[in-house]
């Protein structure tokens, strides 16, 4: 009997290590020296650290305070506290893909949870921080999904570029990420963030990496990296190694600024003249987290027309 519990702790261990192992990748990968190298003129990285920087210097330092303890690591994987998860199912509507792309000159867009976002904007199709998986991260029992996604990457239409906000898990995530491998899907993302896609498959020709106020163009549209206060890294050390931003995308007809769950910066104010009226502000109204930081917050009455100013 001994021996045959033994055995099945074992046996246990190793599937559970095994399993591990398997989903460690979703750790993704540190920027390579060559490429911190290469950060070193970003107004945002600090070279001395090697790391990226907020403008707001203390935003991390409270955030840390608030999630880096016993006591926050405790009440996140322990938390009792009631309806934290939904009752009952969310209702949803199944989209109709085919409708979808067809081509218009309205801007159209689905919201697949959380921030992820699917666009069909002048005739392209875009990703903005795709979530498609049931769980995500190294320990998928403790990031699951309420319920199943919406749409699985299969079911997608054929995806011309994919925005990445951030490195953290509930916007960066491995499966759905690799599902792209063998596409010529393009990947519009802040500095750093390209090496957790190599690590993954994803074809260095078929990444750019840009810094706040650097832009790109997509056939008629154009990208821009805008500052954000947040934060990025997939390890409980070894973060900010990769910047965050939120993002412009110009049509000729149409103005988008997403923030995923950034907050803005004291350069980044509802003022300004440069991009004129952004018509589409995509804020998530009222995001808080249960240990979360405050500035980090973005309020219901945030999500107005905006003004945003860039540096001269």
């Amino acid at each position: 009997m001994r021996l045959k519990t033994g055995l099945t702790l074992a046996a246990g261990a190793l599937t559970l290590g095994g399993l591990t192992l398997a989903r460690a990748a979703s750790f993704g990968s540190l920027p390579s020296p060559e490429q911190t190298a290469r950060y070193a003129d970003s107004p945002q990285f600090n070279a001395a650290k090697g790391i990226f920087v907020n403008r707001q210097p203390d935003i991390l330092n409270a955030v840390r305070e608030r999630t880096q303890s016993f006591a926050a690591l405790k009440k996140f994987l322990l938390n009792t506290t009631p309806h934290l998860t939904p009752d009952v199912a969310l209702s949803t509507v199944e989209p109709n893909l085919t409708d979808f792309v067809t081509p218009a000159e309205a801007l159209k867009f689905i919201w697949l949870g959380h921030s992820s976002l699917l666009l069909n904007i002048n005739g392209k199709q875009v990703l903005i921080d795709p979530v498609l998986a049931k769980r995500t991260g190294p320990l998928g029992f403790m990031m699951r999904r309420f319920q199943p996604p919406v749409v699985t990457p299969d079911q997608l239409p054929p995806i011309d570029l994919i925005v990445i906000s951030h490195d953290h898990y509930d916007h960066l995530d491995m499966a759905t990420v690799k599902a792209f491998r063998n596409t010529p899907t393009r990947f519009i993302v802040p500095l750093g963030v390209s090496a957790h896609l190599i690590r993954w498959g994803i074809a260095p020709e078929h990444i750019e990496e840009l810094d706040w106020w650097q832009s790109t163009r997509f056939g008629e549209l154009t990208l821009t990296a805008t500052p954000s206060q947040h934060f990025s890294g997939r390890h409980l050390v070894k973060q900010t190694r990769s910047l965050w931003a939120s993002w412009v995308i110009q049509s000729p007809q149409h103005r988008l600024f997403s923030a995923a769950t950034q907050a803005m910066t004291p350069i980044l104010k509802p003022s300004g003249k440069s991009w004129g009226l952004l018509t589409w502000p995509l804020l998530r109204a009222g995001n808080t987290a249960i240990s979360g930081p405050k500035p980090i917050c973005i309020r219901p009455r945030a999500c107005r027309p905006l003004k945003i100013s860039r540096p001269v």
